[in-house]
């Protein structure tokens, strides 16, 4: 069974329709650089039915490393003895 294609916009652009961008899950779009904040969305079926959805995007957490030791090591190499 072949799934019913919806179309999506984003506001501010909400007169702008992006469709589906991969053939295995056509119901589904990725909006890439988007800054944080709250964004409506709308999703319209291909009967032009319309639902209107709040999303929140927010900033993610900072990441902080700390107390990591950047000297280097001697390295102790121990020759391989066979015993025949």
């Amino acid at each position: 069974m072949v799934p019913e294609k919806i179309r999506f916009s984003i506001s501010d652009t909400l007169s702008e329709f992006f469709e589906g961008e991969d053939p295995s899950n056509p119901n589904s779009f990725t909006f890439t650089d988007l800054p944080p904040g709250t964004y409506e969305i709308i999703v319209q079926d291909e009967l032009g039915c319309n639902i209107l959805q709040e999303v929140t995007i927010t900033e993610p957490e900072e990441l902080v490393v700390a107390n990591v030791d950047t000297t280097r090591k001697p390295v102790l190499w121990l020759p391989t003895v066979r015993h025949s």
